[in-house]
């Protein structure tokens, strides 16, 4: 029986497209433009040709660069980009912290530096430190967060925990040099971004951010935490490793270019 060719449609207003079959979805494309004005894509599909019919749809209807992410272990997802002009820009290592015994990672910030929650400083000040952080992060260069998103995806946020969410404060003068973002759901808690402004670095204050957000976890009865780092991030990696992450998989960022 020869297949119907699939139709696609684009959400009004959206950036979702849906490929119909017989008059039903058979799969979806949506586009996601980021803080750094970058547009990720992502596709659910199973079948090849619905899947070129959507990147075809987007392609026409966003004439911009695209990025997607895929597992580094589906071969038959990774192929699929690649043949379609998408080419890995970086890779993401992907690990777990178990947390039997948080208060084994104590660690006081150096001196002249105090934690606070995040839900206790000025949001404004906290987005533009946000921003700033997010310039040596690999892959975020240009991010510019929007004030109301950032309240929203911060404190506003439903697995925000004032614990477990921190600003590294300076004494003299109570600037804002560094911060650990950790997500907490029911059974395990999702490390975001941790930074420290330069001229702070290389004292501790990361690792006692960190180590500081782990501490309510088992209160709330989480015991796992999940963690990302670029793999070429060798501080990123060595302040996971001080905690004892364990490598469980990555991911690829692909992208291709408009000109493509």
């Amino acid at each position: 029986m020869q297949r119907t060719e699939p139709a696609v449609v684009r959400v009004v207003r959206t950036r979702i497209w849906h490929a119909l079959v017989d008059d039903e979805v058979a799969g979806k494309a949506h586009v996601v433009r980021r803080p750094d004005r970058r547009y990720f894509l992502a596709i659910d599909a199973w079948r090849d040709e619905v899947f070129d019919a959507l990147l075809d749809a987007v392609l026409d209807d966003l004439p911009h660069e695209l990025s997607t992410i895929a597992a580094e272990s589906d071969d038959e997802e990774l192929a699929r980009w690649t043949r379609r002009g998408f080419e890995a820009r970086r890779r993401e290592d992907e690990y777990e912290i178990g947390l039997y015994d948080p208060d084994r990672h104590l660690t006081l910030p150096p001196p002249g530096y105090r934690l606070l929650s995040a839900g206790e400083v000025d949001v404004d000040d906290l987005g533009r430190l946000d921003d700033e952080l997010r310039q040596d992060v690999p892959g975020m260069r240009g991010w510019v967060n929007d004030p109301d998103e950032f309240v929203a995806q911060t404190v506003q946020f439903p697995l925000f925990h004032p614990g477990t969410s921190l600003v590294a404060v300076e004494e003299a003068g109570g600037a804002y040099v560094g911060l650990v973002r950790l997500l907490v759901a029911r059974r395990w808690a999702k490390l975001g971004l941790v930074g420290v402004r330069r001229g702070h670095r290389r004292r501790g204050l990361g690792r006692a951010l960190v180590a500081t957000a782990f501490l309510p976890l088992p209160g709330v009865g989480v015991d796992l935490v999940l963690a990302e780092a670029d793999a070429e991030n060798v501080p990123a990696r060595a302040l996971l490793a001080g905690f004892g992450a364990r490598r469980t998989g990555g991911t690829f960022e692909l992208v291709r270019n408009a000109s493509t």
